[in-house]
Order: structure tokens, then C-alpha cells, then sequence
């Protein structure tokens, strides 16, 4: 039996994580964090997801330092790196993927789309 991919999920709306978390658990491994600073302290005590999936706008340590972080980590910048945005945020989060993300997700977003999405990106994992 495969083991089932970890998804990294880092969004700072306590609904929208839950949805979140509940529609990704069906299928992956999903931790949940509220904020960068707690999403690299959870890289930094030796966890390796397969993906991860960050709101554009968080608390703290925001989505363009925490995509610094691990796009210059040895360990950690082959990880793909979705960003989930609002319209508002489109033209920050496009500029994160100039910057290493691998994908933007535009809210609101349907299921299907998510799940196309981390199929495609988790292909080569």
C-alpha cells in the first residue's frame, strides 16, 4: 500500500481551514497551521509534507517570507507551493510565483479545481 501524500496547510480563517482540512482529509494526510512562523516551525522540527498550501495574506511572518524561506532550503524548495487568493490579493499572488510558488489558486475555488490542481503539481513528487 502507497503511503497517502501530507498536505501542509496554512490558512489563517478558522472556517475556511476547517473546510479545507475536511475536504483534503478525504484523500491526504493534512496538517493545519494558522500562520508562517508556526508553518516553518513545523518544517524545522523535521516534518517534510509533499505540498503545501498557503493563503496569500497571514498573520506574522506573510506567504512572500515564508516562500523565501523554503525556496532557499535545501530540504524544503523542491516542495511544490500553491497560494490560495482572493480576488484583491490576485496581482501579490501572481507576483509569488515569479518569486517560486507553483500555483495560484483563485477564491472561490470549486473542488475540482483544487483537486486538478494538486494532482497535477503532485505528479512528480
Amino acid at each position: 500500500m502507497s503511503q497517502q501524500a501530507h498536505i501542509l496547510l496554512i490558512e489563517d480563517d478558522l472556517n475556511l481551514g476547517l473546510l479545507l482540512e475536511h475536504m483534503l482529509s478525504k484523500n491526504y494526510q493534512v496538517s493545519i497551521l494558522h500562520d508562517g512562523f508556526a508553518a516553518l516551525n513545523w518544517l524545522a522540527a523535521g516534518n517534510m509534507p509533499s505540498l503545501i498550501i498557503a493563503d496569500v495574506d497571514m498573520p506574522g511572518l506573510g506567504s512572500a517570507q515564508l516562500l523565501e524561506n523554503i525556496k532557499v532550503s535545501g530540504f524544503y524548495r523542491h516542495l511544490p507551493v500553491v497560494i490560495l487568493s482572493g480576488k484583491s490579493d490576485l496581482d501579490k499572488a501572481e507576483g509569488l510565483v515569479r518569486k517560486g510558488a507553483d500555483a495560484v489558486l483563485q477564491k472561490p475555488f470549486s473542488r475540482e479545481e483544487l483537486f486538478e490542481l494538486l494532482q497535477r503539481l503532485m505528479r512528480f513528487v
